[in-house]
């Protein structure tokens, strides 16, 4: 089954549950790499996938993981290395020229440079939602949002600290299970447990 596809010009990435598959053709022809292969991953199940700048970024049950060669190679990234989050279990990832952020079930996980180094931040720290598993993240014109079974979280300082938007500052929903960005119109769209806003 396919988890999650992002799309680049030509360049396709669709994550699924038997590995990662990357087409730069428009998907009329398909390359797919499975676990422990070419750097990738121990495992088959990617859960979120991201393009920027042809660079493709994806989230497994076992880690994240980029590709500067349309999926040839990977690079992997796994619980606690270079301060990324204490688990390898990855819900969404969004990219732009300044961020690769990836949210997990620890928190958000943040890097300035494509992905190598990382800053986490979790529940209740600086300003961040009172949950620790971010369902969805998107990047606007520099500024994160992370959503969470808590509220949505947002952030202008690259993470630094956050804005919590939740009942308790008085928006009506809880859980923020996605957030899509539209850079166009300087809009953000969210799917929420009680509707769309």
């Amino acid at each position: 089954s396919v988890r999650s596809v992002a799309r680049e010009g030509s360049l396709i990435v669709a994550g699924t549950s038997a590995g990662v598959s990357v087409s730069t053709d428009g998907g009329a022809n398909w390359s797919t790499t499975v676990s422990g292969a070419n750097g990738f991953p121990a495992s088959n199940m990617v859960a979120a996938a991201a393009i920027h700048g042809g660079v493709l970024y994806v989230g497994t049950m076992a880690g994240f993981s980029f590709s500067t060669n349309s999926g040839a190679n990977w690079n992997t990234t796994t619980n606690g290395v270079l301060g990324f989050a204490a688990t390898n279990t990855i819900r969404s990832v969004a990219a732009s020229s300044t961020y690769v952020a990836v949210g997990t079930t620890a928190g958000i996980s943040i890097s300035t440079d494509g992905g190598t180094n990382w800053s986490t931040t979790t529940a209740n720290i600086n300003g961040f939602t009172s949950s620790d598993t971010v369902l969805t993240v998107s990047i606007l014109d520099g500024t994160l949002f992370a959503g969470t079974g808590d509220g949505m979280a947002v952030s202008s300082d690259g993470g630094a600290t956050w804005e919590t938007l939740d009942r308790a500052g008085g928006y009506p929903f809880r859980v923020v299970n996605y957030i899509w960005t539209d850079s166009t119109n300087q809009m953000v769209y969210l799917a929420t447990q009680i509707g769309f806003y």
